[in-house]
């Protein structure tokens, strides 16, 4: 693949029943030595947030990669090919899954006679990447994609405080505007009280980012939603969840992205109603 070729495609694939545990992407890219005819491919990343394993993901799998085709088809009916989709799936799980990343393996075809029956059997591989799998330290890629998958990892193991997540030589590498994004996240999900939050902010040595921290945590801390009754707790989880979610499509659509704080002053009915109109918008 030429890496630099990436393009974002318009639109999701996956069931409406599973957009709560579910989110994907879809990119263009050039492939090499694929022969006269066929030099574009896709690249399908499938967010798995389930977490429980699910035997028939493969199937499910290929009904979103038969969408795809279906889409690029009604775009290009003069197509006398399909193009290559290479499915990758992340899994956001605690305990790595018994799942076998390969459509063929629903079947549980006879041993010693698979070859009689391959010919009737649609088969695709997928690559399946399990944080559960992955040490901190492991995880790699672009600041932002690094520290995002170190979120999502500490999220179900319940270290969102540890210091994977808070490693200020990572933290100093992010963009201006992704900082508040992540801590939205953190604060948003993690059931904290204002002395624990209060506590990690005074060990951050970067004064940047400590301010930025700590003007993201009064939010939650002046509105109640850190400490107090469980209502107040679980709404201030979904705020922070609606504000990352919004703030990514604004992006994903090319939108100037809302700042946080802007945001954080709308009522939930509010947030939940512009994160549906950007994912129409999107699909």
């Amino acid at each position: 693949m030429d890496w630099s070729s990436l393009a974002l495609q318009p639109g999701s694939y996956i069931d409406d029943r599973f957009r709560a545990s579910e989110s994907d992407l879809l990119y263009r890219v050039q492939l090499s030595d694929m022969g006269e005819g066929q030099s574009d491919g896709f690249v399908y990343l499938l967010f798995e947030h389930q977490r429980q394993e699910d035997r028939w993901l493969a199937l499910r799998l290929l009904g979103y990669l038969v969408r795809i085709w279906d889409r690029i088809l009604r775009q290009s009916p003069q197509a006398d090919i399909l193009p290559i989709v290479i499915p990758i799936v992340l899994a956001q799980n605690r305990r790595k899954w018994a799942v076998a990343p390969r459509f063929r393996a629903l079947f549980g075809l006879p041993v010693g006679k698979e070859s009689v029956w391959t010919q009737f059997v649609p088969e695709f591989v997928f690559r399946l990447v399990e944080l559960a799998g992955l040490r901190f330290e492991e995880i790699a890629g672009t600041p932002l994609g690094i520290l995002t998958l170190r979120v999502l990892k500490a999220e179900r193991t319940g270290d969102l405080m540890g210091e994977a997540v808070w490693d200020e030589a990572l933290l100093r590498k992010l963009e201006q505007t992704h900082l508040p994004r992540i801590l939205h996240y953190i604060f948003g999900l993690a059931d904290l009280d204002t002395t624990t939050i209060e506590q990690k902010i005074r060990t951050l040595k970067t004064i940047a980012i400590r301010k930025t921290a700590m003007t993201v945590a009064e939010q939650y801390i002046q509105k109640g939603r850190v400490e107090g009754r469980e209502a107040g707790r679980n709404e201030g989880r979904q705020e922070g969840v609606l504000i990352g979610r919004i703030q990514v499509l604004q992006s994903l659509l090319g939108k100037k992205e809302t700042p946080a704080k802007v945001l954080a002053k709308q009522s939930l009915a509010r947030l939940r109603a512009l994160q549906a109109s950007l994912e129409a918008q999107r699909r």
